[in-house]
Order: structure tokens, then C-alpha cells, then sequence
């Protein structure tokens, strides 16, 4: 999906994998030339799965599940032959649980409960673990 813009020459490609865990995943590219001295290259890609951690709380996802979107569109423009000129334009959405540390997360902030201790993230939140 990183390849460049080619100028003169018209070409894509595609590919799918489907795995475990409901996994999906496709990506597409094309590259079209715009005269004789631009090309434009857009590149997509989707990533879908159910994830393999399962979580019992019907209101959360599963651990490493994925729901994510990815465009780019390359527009190279090279009216000489001193002056080559791109533009990228990049946009992106993720969705799904994903990966995470142990322990869980609180208020933005990930805690090891039986040490009560704050693993990395956000900002510091007090728990009161007496009953």
C-alpha cells in the first residue's frame, strides 16, 4: 500500500485473507496517469475480526478485535525534469477494542488490581478497594 504514483502507466492490484475469529481483511490499490506528466495513486484497505479474547460483558468488545479503515490517495506531478511535486492525503478509522495491557482500564487509565498500581495512561484516579 506505500508504492508510489507511476506516470504513463495504468495498473492495480487487490488482496483478501479471511482467518479465525471472523477475520477480514482487504486491500486494493490503482494507479492511473493524468497526462503525460502526472499520475494519481489511491490505495484502500478494511480489517475486520471478532478478536480472541473473549469478554463476558455483553456491553464491551473482546480483546484484539478490529474494526479499522484505511485511504490514501498520491497525486506525483513531474512537469520537469528538475521539479517532481506530491501530495498525499491520508485518513484512517479505528474501531474495535484492540490490543491492550493486563489489568484493565479505568477512566482512561490502566490499573493492575491486586497491587492497585497504574500501569501507563491518563491521569492518576484514586480506587477505594476496602469493602
Amino acid at each position: 500500500m506505500t508504492g508510489q504514483p507511476v506516470i504513463g502507466d495504468t495498473f492495480g492490484g487487490a488482496d483478501l485473507t479471511i482467518g479465525e475469529n471472523n477475520q477480514v481483511r482487504a486491500t486494493a490499490f490503482v494507479n492511473a496517469p493524468l497526462g503525460d506528466k502526472a499520475a494519481v495513486r489511491i490505495a484502500a484497505a478494511y480489517e475486520k475480526s471478532d478478536g480472541y479474547v473473549k469478554n463476558s460483558n455483553p456491553a464491551g468488545g473482546n480483546l484484539f478485535d478490529d474494526d479499522n479503515r484505511y485511504l490514501r490517495a498520491t497525486l506525483l506531478v513531474k512537469p520537469t525534469d528538475n521539479l517532481t511535486a506530491s501530495l498525499k492525503i491520508d485518513h484512517s478509522e479505528r474501531g474495535g477494542a484492540g490490543g491492550s495491557a493486563f489489568g484493565y482500564k479505568l477512566v482512561g487509565s490502566y490499573f493492575y488490581l491486586p497491587t492497585n498500581t497504574q500501569l501507563f495512561n491518563a491521569t492518576p484516579v484514586i480506587l477505594n478497594t476496602r469493602g
